[in-house]
């Protein structure tokens, strides 16, 4: 209903140029523009292109009978990227979050770590991601549902890897109810026990560390299962702040650098965040150009303010009474210091930094997201303010002018046949008429 009180432009038939659109989800509004017919060109091209691979590689195994040469690995990752952190934040305002209320359980953040000798056991980013999906499979056989959440990868200061789920908390004892559906019950690690027991011996039974020592600390802290506080995550706007913190606020940075032993070429960490059982849940209005415009325009405005809780606010009659306030909207940001700092050991020069708050702009070149509570109510009042332009704000003497002048020129250009004739004369600016008199 929300998407439905915009003034939507007719179905796509095939027409070149950008198309500006606005995407609503749960709690995010987008504004963009995509060229369907330009995109619809690259996927074609990208099929003939994987054809064509196909081809070459089924004469170069009749030739040689082999595989080809790898390719070239890709440059090392060593840390978490703005865009990456900013597609979390869009994902989880996108997200429909309706497979984790149905179960009726509170969220928990589940944080799965390793060892002492971690490489001797997720030498790559690959192994870690691998003993990832065997606890979401360890999940479903032990609570007989699937593991619906998110998950984000983190780093130690000593370069071990761990990961946070933030997912319903199961309820009852593991294997409950494969024991009572299942024709013949087989036990497996961790039946019987509650979720905060179950956990620590099932995630120490698929690490396997091969050292005893190493195990058996393993087996003691190498998970914990932590409440999320009242109130933090009652929205998805407020979900991404708290899941991403470390990624937001630059005093846990560190925890986004990966360690020199993964950054080998084939040895990377892979994806830093994820969802498992969620789908997006969006809609899509293509609308005019000045709509976007103005659209972006008035996101930008209110997300330069952001709304706080002030307890000590006094009201008229002096009593102490809570209320909402609005307070700039800013972001930290690290900026190179004056001086520099010598090394005392090899004598170079190294820049040293300090931390400052800037202001939060976004919809700076007309397209971006915004993370709101309750986005669909926003996009209505916005389509109110784009109703209420159209009407007050007629178009200015300068695009009457451009209009009539655009009108013009079709009309010479395309002629009721829809072709110019061969012997016409060519139409000319204002500026060449009046050099050629």
């Amino acid at each position: 209903m929300a998407a439905g009180s915009l003034s939507a432009l007719p179905e796509w038939r095939g027409q070149e140029g950008p198309r500006f659109r606005i995407t609503l989800g749960p709690a995010c509004i987008t504004v963009g523009h995509k060229d369907l017919a330009r995109a619809e060109r690259t996927a074609e091209r990208a099929q003939h292109r994987a054809r064509m691979d196909a081809d070459d590689l089924g004469s170069y195994w009749a030739e040689y009978v082999g595989d080809r040469a790898p390719a070239d690995p890709r440059a090392p990752i060593t840390g978490w990227s703005r865009r990456s952190r900013a597609r979390l934040f869009h994902a989880t305002g996108e997200l429909d979050y309706t497979p984790m209320i149905v179960l009726g359980t509170a969220p928990v953040m589940t944080t799965l770590t390793y060892a002492g000798d971690w490489l001797s056991v997720a030498p790559t980013g690959k192994h870690a991601k691998k003993h990832l999906e065997a606890y979401y499979m360890r999940f479903e056989r032990a609570w007989g549902v699937p593991f619906c959440g998110l998950w984000k990868e983190e780093f130690q200061r000593r370069g071990a890897v761990h990961f946070h789920l933030w997912h319903p908390r199961p309820t009852g004892r593991a294997g409950e109810i494969r024991r009572m559906t299942a024709a013949r019950y087989r036990p497996a690690v961790g039946d019987g026990l509650a979720y905060d027991e179950w956990v620590l011996v099932v995630w120490a039974d698929i690490v396997d560390h091969p050292d005893p020592e190493d195990r058996a600390k393993h087996a003691k802290h190498g998970a914990q299962v932590s409440e999320v506080e009242e109130g933090y995550v009652n929205t998805p706007a407020k979900l991404a702040a708290y899941f991403a913190k470390h990624g937001a606020f630059m005093a846990k940075d560190y925890q986004n650098v990966v360690p020199p032993e993964w950054r080998k070429p084939g040895a990377g960490p892979g994806r830093f965040w994820g969802y498992k059982g969620l789908v997006r849940e969006v809609r899509v209005v293509d609308i005019a150009p000045s709509d976007a415009d103005r659209a972006a325009r008035v996101l930008r405005r209110l997300s330069s303010r952001e709304r706080y809780w002030d307890p000590t606010y006094v009201n008229a009659a002096g009593e102490v009474v809570g209320c909402y306030r609005w307070k700039k909207a800013v972001r930290e940001a690290r900026v190179q210091r004056g001086d520099r700092l010598i090394d005392r050991e090899t004598g170079e020069c190294k820049p040293r930094y300090r931390k400052m708050m800037r202001p939060a702009v976004k919809f700076a070149s007309g397209s971006g997201f915004l993370c709101l509570d309750d986005a669909p109510t926003t996009l209505v009042n916005v389509a109110r303010a784009l109703d209420i332009w159209r009407e007050y704000a007629p178009a200015t003497a300068r695009q009457e002018q451009a209009r009539e002048r655009a009108a013009g020129r079709r009309s010479v250009e395309l002629p009721a046949l829809g072709r110019r004739s061969p012997d016409a004369e060519p139409p000319l600016s204002e500026l060449a008429r009046r050099r050629k008199k």
